[in-house]
């Protein structure tokens, strides 16, 4: 095997095995997805996935085909065998989502089985995810960390 080939191969499974992908577009991961090697999406090991909840936009969290990319995004990530760390933040912009919302959001992660994995929410949810998570049959397979601020998420809206 020529030498620089080698060199790619070798670099190339650090890239996919030691790098924390950071995503912030359900969009995203399909493309990850469906533009990468399956061996080589498999292999990633570490995810940092945020979803900012805005309502109503034709793209993003209320609206059926939001919901839609999501449960696809979710899929994708379960696609990832090798994965193991996932970091799932949920951020709010200027509202703060009802209870069935959040849930809808987090029925998918229910399945997940990573190792290392977190739900982090930037807004203090604590009844919502108490009332959410005492009707789950079972225990959450992920940790979960809640922001106290009730802080908006804006400077990822400056993106748009």
């Amino acid at each position: 095997m020529p030498a620089d080939l080698r060199s790619y191969s070798e670099a190339i499974d650090i890239l996919y095995q030691e790098t924390i992908f950071n995503i912030r577009s359900q969009f995203t991961i399909h493309s990850l997805h469906a533009t990468t090697l399956p061996h080589r999406f498999a292999s990633i090991r570490s995810l940092h996935f945020e979803k900012i909840l805005i309502p109503g936009l034709e793209y993003d969290a209320f609206t059926l085909r939001g919901i839609r990319g999501w449960a696809k995004a979710c899929d994708a990530i379960r696609m990832i065998r090798d994965l193991r760390s996932l970091r799932v933040s949920f951020s709010r912009t200027v509202f703060e989502p009802d209870e069935s919302s959040v849930a809808t959001y987090l029925q998918p992660l229910m399945a997940f089985k990573t190792p290392d994995f977190v739900v982090h929410f930037n807004w203090p949810v604590h009844e919502t995810l108490d009332h959410i998570l005492g009707k789950a049959t079972g225990t959450p397979p992920f940790e979960i960390e809640v922001s106290e601020s009730r802080a908006l998420y804006r400077s990822q809206l400056q993106n748009y």
